[in-house]
Order: structure tokens, then C-alpha cells, then sequence
């Protein structure tokens, strides 16, 4: 009772982001086989590129810029598109997609079923049912079903590594700031060293 309540002015409550440890759990939830490639490929766009997801079903083999180590992220919403540099372990896990995973299939668009309708362009509702069974197979929260979490996990992994706003607003293709705001959370660890005692 003692405790204030203060108004928050409808802002939302940011959602849970992954520790490092829960990071490195759900890169090795993924199986070896050619789904398996893809998915884990998957996740590694949303986590360590910060793409969203409608950016990632839309990739295309010819958006892989190998020789610069650059990926063209298609246009989505109201942003033109951007060219991010691809770390070597998210390029290695693209290429192994690409030359175990999709041995055979044809088409321009990067990540294809391998179910039913195999080769045909995988789908926004398959990518995100994709992610949930993941966390689930991490023991994961159960509210935690969305693929924006790994969003907002990049964005925080790069402000605590000392990122500014710019930058990360940047990488995410957002042109508001504002917008940036809404996925960077504080370092809760940094912050309590900070903090001073409730007074008695």
C-alpha cells in the first residue's frame, strides 16, 4: 500500500525479451533436416538482423548479396527498403539452408515449404507457428507466441552494447525515433546499480 502508482499515460507494456542463455536455447531447438535449416535460418533474420516478419517471407535468393556480405531487406509498410550486413554466422546459416535445405527446389523466394505444397513460398501464418512451436519446445512462457519478441530482443541486445537511437532505428528501418523507443528496453542490471534505497 505504500507503494505510489504512477499513470503511464497509456504507453504499453514492452514484451519480455531473451536473456542470452534463452537466445543460445532457441538457436539449438531446431533440427538438422531441411525444415530444420530453414527455421533456425528464420530465426536468426528476426534475431540477430531485427527484421520483422513480413520482411523475412518476402526475401528473395537474389536479395543475398554474397560478395559484399549484404542482405536487401525488401520494402515493407512505409519504409523503402534498407542493406544490412550480414554477420558471418547468419550468412553461414543461409547458405547451408540454401545448399541443404533447398537442394532441388526452384524458385526465387528464399524460404519455401517443405510439407505439403513443397517449393511453394513459405507463409506468414507458417513462420510464426513455426516460432511459437519453438518456444514451446524451450519451455518458454506460454504467453510468449509472437515473432516480435525477437525484435525487440535485438533492438535491446544492440542498446546495451552501446548502440544509440539513430543506429538502431537504422537497422530496424524505422524513420521515427519515437518508433525505436517502443522496442529498446533499459538494462534493468545497469539501472539497479543506480538506484537508491526505499527510504524507511
Amino acid at each position: 500500500c505504500a507503494v505510489p502508482h504512477f499513470a503511464n499515460y497509456g504507453q504499453t507494456r514492452h514484451p519480455d525479451v531473451l536473456s542470452e542463455q534463452q537466445r543460445d536455447r532457441l538457436l539449438a531447438a531446431f533440427p538438422s533436416d531441411a525444415r530444420g535449416l530453414r527455421d533456425r535460418a528464420i530465426a536468426l533474420c528476426l534475431l540477430d538482423l531485427g527484421l520483422r516478419a513480413k520482411e523475412v517471407i518476402d526475401l528473395k535468393v537474389t536479395d543475398l548479396d554474397w560478395s559484399q556480405s549484404l542482405l536487401v531487406v525488401p520494402a515493407v509498410k512505409s519504409n523503402e527498403g534498407r542493406r544490412l550486413p550480414m554477420p558471418p554466422h547468419v550468412a553461414n546459416a543461409l547458405r547451408a539452408y540454401i545448399d541443404n535445405g533447398r537442394a532441388g527446389l526452384t524458385g526465387n523466394r528464399l524460404f519455401l515449404r517443405h510439407r505439403s505444397l513443397v517449393g511453394k513460398p513459405f507463409s506468414l501464418s507458417g513462420l510464426r507457428q513455426t516460432i511459437r512451436r519453438a518456444f514451446r519446445r524451450c519451455n518458454f512462457p506460454k504467453h510468449w507466441t509472437g515473432t516480435h519478441r525477437l525484435r525487440h530482443t535485438f533492438a535491446t541486445r544492440l542498446y546495451v552494447s552501446g548502440a544509440d537511437p539513430k543506429q538502431i532505428a537504422d537497422l530496424l528501418g524505422h524513420r521515427d525515433l519515437q518508433s525505436t523507443d517502443t522496442y529498446v528496453q533499459s538494462d534493468q542490471a545497469g539501472l539497479r546499480a543506480l538506484a537508491r534505497p526505499w527510504p524507511i
